[in-house]
Order: structure tokens, then sequence, then C-alpha cells
């Protein structure tokens, strides 16, 4: 949730509004900041641990490239979630060894197909 990867500053969060956003438009909402466990925010929930936060998740954002996030094993996280879907906004995780897992990974900016866009 901080304004860029390893910091507990949280101030101008482009991670905290886009976990706004999703909460005003009906999402439940459970964020995980591992530089600052105890945040606590009223428009949204938050986990201080990362198994807590992946216990109950339906899709995994990932946000903010923390190093701590940015290593995460996918076969590790395959058996705390039930989340197979990742939204992947700062492209950190390798999508093969994600899919190899059994998650569904979708990076910002990238492609959902390989003729996307393209013209015959």
């Amino acid at each position: 949730l901080s304004y860029k990867p390893d910091v507990d500053d949280l101030r101008e969060s482009p991670a905290i509004e886009i976990c706004h956003k999703l909460a005003e438009e009906g999402a439940r909402v459970l964020a995980y900041e591992p530089y600052k466990p105890e945040f606590r925010q009223n428009s949204f929930e938050t986990a201080t641990t990362l198994a807590a936060a992946l216990d109950c998740a339906d899709i995994l954002p990932l946000l903010v490239s923390n190093t701590a996030l940015r290593n995460l094993e996918p076969q590790v996280v395959a058996q705390l979630t039930p989340a197979r879907l990742v939204v992947d906004c700062v492209n950190a995780w390798p999508v093969k060894e994600w899919e190899q897992h059994g998650f569904r990974v979708i990076r910002l900016g990238a492609s959902l197909s390989s003729d996307v866009g393209m013209k015959e």
C-alpha cells in the first residue's frame, strides 16, 4: 500500500486510492502492507499478516512491488489462498511460474491475447 516499494510511507499512495475505489464500488477489500502491518483504514479492511490477507481472497492484486511480495513463491501462495486470479499491476511476478501453479495472471499493460490490436 505504500507509495513506492520497500517503505512504510503511505502518504498519497495510489494503491490506497485503488482500494478506496474498489470499496466504493462494493468490493470487500482486505489489504496488506508488509512494511506497516498495523495500518488501519476506515473505508476498507486491512490484515496484519500476509496469511490473513490470503486466507479469504478471491483476487490477488499486486499494487506495489515490495521485495517481500515480489519474492513470494506461487507454490506457497497456492496453499494459502483459494484465489486463482492474480492482477499484477507492477509486472513483478513471472507469469509462467504463477500459471504453472494454477493461477491466471493479468498484467497491467500486457495484452490478453497475442493478436489483440494486430491488423491483418
